[in-house]
């Protein structure tokens, strides 16, 4: 009797012992005033506790000094874990440089509740923050980085495993009235209306990327970017992740109603039962606009989307596709000077990237004069294109061929061509110049 008393109080101080060693403590930064131009300086979990367990500092200013290893999470609060910094009636104003360091091995599990994440409800801005690892359990409103979004979230990254009920997505369960830009995620998301990014879009996603894999059992709206895109923005963003679900399954978004979609692409397999499509699952037929936009339709095994035009894998894989679409592109000026995709055969499995990714571009237009003369009919005009290698070919804009050409007297090419007016592409090897001729 007397040894069973003793092993009970042996396991019992071993008990109070881990529980004291890994027991939540909320540790003051030692720099720092939380100002805009003193922020605090965050370099332990301990820190980072500090922070969420007061409201009253969800309006200061925070930089990340050192990686932090969040792995004691796990046994937080009963095994609740982490606790959101920020909630639906009062979300994080302030501001939060992560400075790319990395906070790894986050935990949450918290089903029965919602607006979970790293930053439940968040208003400010957040820039270069980088989460590995995490592991987020909740309700609705779910997601690695942020719950909901009304702030600013810039170049930050998130890679784990995020299960929600409804709206999760690896980095933002739902992205409110928020921008979010040049950020990206990887990992895996479970639930209705879940996205490789974002859960359900209703702000602004600009050049942003996911290679997350996105699940949806017996429920619907499900995407490789965006689950539910509901008068939202995306803008020059892609996806490459699997998608499986029930209805409205999309390689780049589930549903899309009342929204705009401009200069994206998606190659991931995409299955589901009712309104499957390789680039869009749904849409609503009058409120939703979806341009210049591509997926692969041998990589995602669709033929069918709800919008976006569907091209072979080569297809995708040829700056002619997106520079003939207009499409901004690094070494080329006729679509814009803010070079936001490039390509090569190497890096992304040779589909386009966003320059802030930083690949170099090696496709690089070798067309680069073109002089315009005027007959004494000023109705007619005379094109002279210059190449300093390859043949040229020039095509309408529906792939139509209009005239072949080899190099004559060294670069010269396709001189004195006489065209009626219109739009056409001249393509020299896989290298592209847009011809804009005025009647």
């Amino acid at each position: 009797m007397a040894r069973s008393i003793f092993f009970f109080q042996i396991l019992l101080l071993l008990g109070l012992i881990i529980s004291r060693v890994y027991s939540q403590t909320a540790v003051v930064p030692s720099t720092g005033d939380g100002s805009v131009n003193n922020p605090y300086h965050i370099m332990t979990l301990g820190n980072l506790y500090w922070i969420a367990e007061d409201s009253s500092r969800w309006s200061k200013n925070y930089i990340q000094t050192a990686d932090i290893n969040a792995v004691e999470t796990k046994v937080w609060f009963r095994n609740s874990g982490w606790v959101p910094i920020g909630n639906l009636s009062n979300g994080f104003t302030g501001t939060y440089d992560g400075k790319l360091y990395r906070i790894d091995n986050l935990y949450i599990r918290r089903h029965n509740e919602n607006a979970i994440g790293f930053f439940g409800r968040f208003c400010g801005k957040a820039i270069n923050i980088v989460l590995t690892n995490v592991n987020v359990l909740g309700s609705e409103w779910v997601g690695g980085l942020a719950a909901e979004n009304d702030g600013t979230i810039n170049n930050c990254f998130c890679d784990g495993v995020i299960t929600g009920s409804s709206n999760s997505g690896v980095l933002v369960g739902f992205n409110h009235y928020g921008l979010i830009i040049n950020c990206s995620s990887t990992g895996n998301t479970i639930g209705w209306e879940a996205g490789g990014l974002v859960g359900v879009n209703s702000g602004t996603i600009n050049n942003c990327f996911s290679t997350s894999t996105v699940k949806s059992h017996n429920s619907d709206g499900s995407g490789g970017l965006v689950g539910w895109n509901y008068h939202g923005t995306i803008n020059n963003c892609y996806s490459t992740g699997n998608i499986s679900g029930d209805s409205c399954i999309g390689g780049l978004v589930g549903k899309s109603n009342f929204d705009t979609i401009s200069n994206c692409y998606s190659t991931g397999r995409v299955s589901g039962s009712y309104y499957v499509g390789g680039l869009v699952g749904q849409k609503d037929s009058s409120g939703s606009q979806v341009t210049n936009s591509f997926w692969d339709i041998q990589s995602s095994g669709m033929n069918i989307s709800a919008s976006g035009t569907g091209k072979t894998t080569a297809e995708m894989k040829s700056s002619f596709t997106f520079i003939q679409a207009g499409w901004d592109f690094m070494d080329e000026t006729v679509n814009g000077t803010n070079n936001i995709w490039g390509i090569n055969q190497s890096d992304n499995s040779g589909y386009p990237f966003l320059k802030w990714q930083g690949y170099l571009n090696n496709q690089t237009p070798i067309l680069t004069k073109m002089h315009h003369y005027t007959y004494t009919d000023s109705t007619i005009k005379r094109m002279f294109l210059y190449s300093a290698k390859n043949d040229i070919r020039l095509v309408k804009l529906n792939g139509a061929i209009v005239r072949k050409a080899k190099i004559v007297n060294g670069n010269q090419c396709l001189s004195k061509m006489e065209l009626p007016g219109g739009v056409f592409i001249a393509q020299s090897g896989s290298d592209l110049l847009r011809i804009i001729k005025v009647k």
